[in-house]
Formats: C-alpha cells, structure tokens, sequence
C-alpha cells in the first residue's frame, strides 16, 4: 500500500515544472531517489531508452536575458558587431521567446534565408521558483530555485539591423536549454563554474571561474561583473515569476 502511494499518478509530478509549482513533489522525489536500491529499479528508466529534452520545454514566460555583464564580453561584442567601444553603465536587459526552446541535443536550424551570421554562447540560467515583488536583494537567493544551461543562439546580422535584439535571439531553435536542472542546494555559487561550449562536438568556447563568495558571506560580486547579480530580481520582480534568467 505504502509502495502504492508512493507511485501514485495523483502524488508524482509528471514535469519539472509541476516540481517547481509544488515543493512538496521535490521532496516525494528525493525519497524515491534515496531508495532507488530497495525499488528493484522500479524508478530507473535507462538514459539509453528514452530522448533527453528541455528541462522546462516550455517555460511560461519569455526568458529574461541580461545582455554584456562582464567587460570582457562587451569588448568582444563591440568588436565582432563593428561598434564603438562602449561600457554598459546600466544593465541591458532583453528576452528570448520561450517558443525558442528545443532540447540540448536538438539541431539548431540556421534560418539561412533569414541570416548569415549565426553566433552561439553557453550561459548559466537561473530558474525562478516562487512570486515576489520588489525582491530585495539580499533575499533574492530565496525565490531561486536551481540552475541549467542554456545556448544563447544569436543571428547578428539582425541583431544588428533591428534596434531591440529580440528578433536576432528568438527564431526556432535559437535556445537550446538543458540537459539537467539542478536544484540550488547543490551548487553553493554558480558564478564559479566553468562552463563550456561545444559546436558538433568541438569545443569552442569556455568561461572561466569568477571570483567572489556566495551571497550568504555578503560580497557577490564578482571581479568582472558590471552589475551585481542578484540586484537585478530588485528591478525584475514582476517579470520573472517562474522564468529563467
């Protein structure tokens, strides 16, 4: 009975995002996962079997982007762009439709009718798990409920022609999101991750460690950060109800 129960279609969540929804489902599955060798493998299916999609295939809002946060970034984009070299001196904030999103092994289409100038970036996204308003910063840790990966595709030349980017990082395709969803406790500060970028299987970019201490020890800010990360749900608390970052 107790197995029963355990299993049952009304308690299990059937996506991440009824996860998020519902905190109590986290917790059913973290006791499913600690006895997964008492279950005679009644929970596994094996990875071989099954296709690996989005984490949230579809998000319910746009994914709200924050664009040139490390100088090093915004020196690169003004020269690749043919722009005058200039320092964002307030956050640039723009969004990616959420119907962009396809798994982390899915092609990405070129749209070679539509560009010519395909660009690609790893980036860490933050998954927001609860609402709020006018989060204050130092509580913004708290409506954060994990991390993943996303491929910021970018098509410049219309990046470029149009005045907003919106167009330039929303066609089909353009945001590749996964594989995993990994739940805040289990990565104290991503800043200080090494995140990686792979085209076909080559390796062509990487983003080193940042310094800087969690958010807990008070300084979060990380040496080549132009803005503090985690001021922006301040200015973003009404957008980012249960969106990625």
């Amino acid at each position: 009975m107790a197995e029963e129960q355990l299993f049952s279609d009304k308690l299990l969540p059937k996506t991440l995002a009824e996860v998020i929804d519902h905190p109590q489902a986290l917790e059913r599955l973290n006791i499913i996962a600690l006895r997964q060798s008492e279950l005679d493998g009644a929970c596994v299916v094996p990875l071989a079997q099954v296709g690996i999609e989005a984490p949230l295939p579809e998000p319910k809002r746009n994914i709200i982007c924050i664009g040139l946060n490390y100088r090093e970034h915004a020196v690169e984009f003004n020269a690749a762009m043919q722009l005058e070299e200039n320092i964002p001196k307030t956050p640039i904030v723009f969004t990616k439709a959420n119907t962009a999103v396809v798994g982390p092994e899915s092609d990405i289409k070129p749209h070679s009718h539509l560009t010519v100038q395909l660009d690609y970036e790893a980036e860490l996204a933050v998954i927001i798990g609860k609402e709020g308003t006018a989060i204050r910063e130092e509580d913004a840790f708290d409506y954060i409920f994990g991390y993943t990966i996303i491929n910021d595709v970018t098509a410049r030349d219309l990046q470029k022609k149009h005045s907003q980017w919106f167009i330039g990082k929303s066609l089909n395709t353009f945001a590749p999101l996964g594989p995993y969803l990994v739940t805040k406790d289990e990565i104290e500060w991503p800043v200080q991750l090494d995140i990686q970028c792979r085209v076909n299987g080559e390796l062509r970019g990487t983003t080193p460690p940042l310094r800087g201490t969690p958010p807990r020890e008070g300084n979060h800010r990380p040496h080549s950060f132009l803005f503090p990360l985690f001021s922006f749900l301040f200015s973003l608390s009404s957008l980012v109800h249960r969106s990625c970052c």
